[in-house]
C-alpha cells in the first residue's frame, strides 16, 4: 500500500480501486477517489434500455468505478450496460435512473398518443 496517498494522481487512484492487492487498500483508494471532482459521462443515456442492462452480483464485496457517474463504489452488485461504445460498468443508482427514464418516456408517448398531453414543439 502506498504510504502517502494524498499525492497520487486520479489515474493512479483509479488503478488502485480496480487492481489493489487487498480489500483494505481498494477501500482506501475509493475514499481517495471521492476527493477528486467527478466527471460524469451521460453521452450514451439515449441507449439506456432495460434490455441492455445486466446485473452482476457476487458474494464478496468488490470495488469499481461507475463509468456513467464517475464515482468509486464498494458493493456486491454492479450492472453491465451494453452501449455502442462497448460494455460499461455502472452502479445500481445509475441503472435505476436509466430504467426509470425509459419507463417515463414510454408513459409520455402513451399519454401523447391518448391525447392527455399535448406535445411541445420547441
Amino acid at each position: 500500500m502506498v504510504k502517502n496517498a494524498d499525492f497520487l494522481t486520479r489515474p493512479q487512484v483509479a488503478l488502485m480501486v480496480k487492481k489493489g492487492k487487498s480489500l483494505k487498500e481498494r477501500i482506501t483508494a475509493v475514499k481517495q477517489y471521492g476527493k477528486f471532482q467527478a466527471r460524469p459521462n451521460h453521452d450514451f443515456d439515449e441507449e439506456g434500455k432495460k434490455a441492455k442492462i445486466d446485473v452482476k452480483t457476487t458474494d464478496a464485496v468488490r470495488t469499481y468505478i461507475c463509468e456513467r457517474c464517475d464515482k468509486a463504489r464498494v458493493d456486491k452488485a454492479s450492472f453491465r450496460w451494453t452501449t455502442s461504445a462497448g460494455v460499461m460498468t455502472i452502479c445500481p443508482p445509475c441503472a435505476k435512473t436509466l430504467i426509470d427514464r425509459e419507463a417515463q418516456e414510454k408513459l409520455l408517448k402513451q399519454s401523447i398518443k391518448d391525447g392527455h398531453v399535448i406535445e411541445r414543439k420547441d
